[in-house]
């Protein structure tokens, strides 16, 4: 049980650190632009 909420925990970390990397990547895209 507590081994499932790690790793629940885990990927809900990788989900969230992907979204911020995205959200950088289109950041530096838009800024690029100008």
């Amino acid at each position: 049980e507590k081994m499932n909420e790690r790793l629940r925990n885990y990927e809900a970390e990788l989900k969230r650190k992907r979204e911020e990397k995205l959200s950088e990547f289109e950041i530096q895209e838009s800024s690029s632009k100008f």
